[in-house]
C-alpha cells in the first residue's frame, strides 16, 4: 500500500540536494534520452522543502510515460538506469549484459536497495493493491498509482489519473509494462483507484502474453532456483485461479540491461 506520509518523511530525511540528485539520475528533471525526440518534463520553478514533499508522493512534477517507465526500470534493474532505445542490443550471456550496462547505463541506487524495492513490489502483488496480477505461473512485481486530476487549475475529488507498472520475472526483470489512464470511468461501486482499472487491464495483457514463447514462467528451473534464493525476501500467498497458456521454452539469462 502507498503511504504519502512515509514518502514525505523519506524525502525530508534525504534532503533537497539528494532528492534532486536522484531525480536527475533517473532523467526525470530533463528530457529523456531516446532514439526519437521527447517532451521535456514540467518541473517546479522554485524548489522548496514543500516542493520535495509534494513530489515524493506524486504531485508537483509532470513527466512522460516513457520517462517514468525508464526511471522505474532503473530502480528495479539492480539499480542500473539504461536509457530507452528502439535500437536492438544483442547479448548472449551475462558478460555481454554487464558490458552493456557499463557502456550505456549508470548506477542510480545500490543493488541492495533495488532488491528491497523488488521485494516490496512483490508484496504489493501478493498482499496489496496489485493482486489483480498475482497470476499462477508468472512471477510479477507491480505497483499502483492514483492521483487527483487537475480540472480548471484545481485538483478534483471526482477525477483522477491512474497508473500501473508491472515487471517480470521478479528477481531479474526483463520486461516492464506501464499503463496510464486519464480520468477512467469509475467502478460500479464508485471506486476510481488504479487497482480497479489500470491493474485489471494489466492483468488482461499479462494473461495474453503468458502464452508467448519469450515470456519466462515459474515452471522453468532457472526461475524456481531464483525464487528459492529469494524466499526470505518475498511473501508467498495463494495465487488467483486464472489458467494461463503453457510455455515450455526455457528463458535465457534475463536483465533489463538487454533492452
Amino acid at each position: 500500500y502507498s503511504s504519502n506520509r512515509g514518502a514525505v518523511i523519506i524525502a525530508q530525511r534525504a534532503g533537497v540536494q539528494r532528492h534532486q540528485h536522484l531525480l536527475n539520475d533517473l532523467a526525470l528533471l530533463d528530457h529523456t534520452p531516446f532514439t526519437l525526440p521527447t517532451v521535456n518534463p514540467l518541473t517546479p520553478r522554485d524548489w522548496q522543502e514543500i516542493t520535495g514533499a509534494s513530489i515524493a508522493y506524486g504531485y508537483g512534477l509532470t513527466v512522460s510515460p516513457l520517462a517514468l517507465a525508464s526511471a522505474l526500470s532503473g530502480l528495479i534493474n539492480d539499480g542500473i538506469y539504461m536509457p530507452p532505445t528502439l535500437l536492438r542490443r544483442d547479448v548472449k550471456d551475462v558478460g555481454d549484459v554487464e558490458k552493456l550496462q557499463h557502456d550505456y547505463g549508470r548506477r542510480v541506487v545500490s543493488r541492495a536497495t533495488s532488491q528491497k524495492l523488488r521485494a516490496d513490489m512483490r508484496r504489493t502483488v501478493t498482499l496489496g493493491t496489485a493482486q489483480a496480477v498475482n497470476l499462477m505461473g508468472m512471477d510479477v512485481i507491480a505497483k499502483t498509482g492514483t492521483a487527483k486530476r487537475l480540472v480548471d487549475s484545481v485538483y478534483s475529488d471526482e477525477h483522477v489519473v491512474t497508473s500501473f507498472v508491472a515487471a517480470f520475472p521478479s528477481q531479474s526483470p526483463r520486461y516492464l509494462l506501464f499503463l496510464v489512464y486519464d480520468d477512467p470511468k469509475s467502478h460500479p461501486k464508485n471506486y476510481r483507484a488504479a487497482q480497479w482499472n489500470a491493474a485489471v487491464s494489466a492483468r488482461d495483457i499479462l494473461v495474453r502474453l503468458a502464452g508467448k514463447a519469450f515470456v519466462p514462467r515459474l515452471g522453468d528451473e532457472t526461475l524456481l532456483a531464483q525464487n528459492m534464493q529469494a524466499q526470505d525476501m518475498l511473501v508467498k500467498m495463494p495465487t488467483m485461479k486464472i489458467a494461463l497458456p503453457r510455455n515450455t521454452q526455457t528463458p535465457s539469462q534475463s536483465s533489463l540491461g538487454r533492452l
